[in-house]
């Protein structure tokens, strides 16, 4: 999982509101700028902060709105993380500047004894693109010692 969300805590929680109370008064760009900047906030985020915007730019504001309304239920979904089977094996990998998800991501990779933790320094929410070659470098050595 690279980035990955296993729990919705206080702020997302909070934030989420603010989307949800939000986006039919604020226009959705403003309001994906301002979560962008929220999930991104240092200079070296600024690719992952402008591809995250570039993105929401092609969803359009009703494929927002969906988007927004299905994170509630996405809540709810996390749960299947705590029924996994021991044998399953789970790679986590996060930036170490990751402010609003890696503390709920070491918690939760403690209950559970078949996951690793790899977390990539000067690195926030978007690894897989902030460090892409770092990312790779992991998730390959991680590939790689599973099969033997």
């Amino acid at each position: 999982m690279g980035g990955g969300i296993v729990k919705f805590n206080l702020r997302t929680n909070f934030l989420l509101h603010l989307a949800i109370t939000f986006k039919k008064w604020i226009n959705y760009m403003v309001l994906y700028r301002f979560f962008a900047y929220i999930i991104l906030p240092r200079k070296n985020h600024r690719k992952s902060r402008a591809i995250f915007v570039n993105e929401a730019k092609k969803l359009g504001y009703n494929e927002f709105c969906k988007w927004i309304d299905l994170i509630p239920q996405t809540k709810k979904s996390l749960a299947w993380l705590d029924e996994l089977n021991a044998d399953i094996k789970i790679l986590f990998v996060s930036g170490n500047e990751d402010h609003l998800f890696l503390k709920d991501i070491l918690r939760h990779s403690r209950k559970i004894s078949n996951s690793r933790v790899e977390i990539i320094d000067n690195c926030g929410h978007v690894c897989s693109i902030e460090q892409c070659d770092t990312f790779n470098d992991i998730v390959f050595r991680y590939l790689n010692s599973t099969l033997v």
